[in-house]
């Protein structure tokens, strides 16, 4: 099996409330080429951990005390699972300055909202850059005189939208 490598390796973590089919809590996958098994790079890995099957004892790593810790709500089974562990202290206290501050949560709440308007408009321009490479290729394809169910197919303009150009 031959593996292509990248520099550095990529890690996307997702915690989910949704559950898989199967058993485990934390799944690792990578991406894989389905007809002959070649792997594309193990540099790239798509790590899932499912809060609802997280295992009720503790193993004793602090990655089951997180995990623990983001499945929490009520704020004393927060200062329960912190009281041995100062990096969990310093989340509660982040936490409820942030909650009780009003002044720092509407600040909060801007900076989500001002992050989500940014990745919202830089995926429009995307959606918006596209679109216009796809009209810029039809219309050269159309002044060459391709025939209109080629330019279809590579552009995936509808017809209406090929005979506007």
């Amino acid at each position: 099996m031959r593996t292509l490598y990248l520099r550095r390796p990529v890690y996307c973590n997702d915690i989910m409330s949704a559950i898989f089919e199967h058993e485990d809590c934390v799944n690792r996958f990578r991406w894989y080429n389905i007809n002959n098994g070649a792997m594309l790079t193990d540099a790239q890995e798509i790590v899932t951990v499912e809060l609802p099957k997280l295992p009720k004892d503790d193993d004793g790593t602090r990655f089951w005390q997180w995990l623990r810790f983001l499945g929490l709500r009520r704020e004393d089974e927060m200062e329960e699972a912190a009281r041995d562990n100062t990096n969990m202290k310093n989340v509660i206290v982040s936490l409820r300055r942030l909650s009780a501050d009003e002044t720092e949560r509407r600040l909060a709440e801007a900076r989500e909202k001002e992050r989500r308007a940014r990745m919202g408009a830089r995926l429009y321009g995307e959606e918006i850059g596209e679109a216009r490479e796809k009209q810029e290729t039809a219309r050269r394809m159309k002044e060459k005189n391709y025939p209109v169910d080629e330019i279809v197919g590579i552009t995936g303009l509808t017809i209406d939208e090929i005979d506007a150009l």
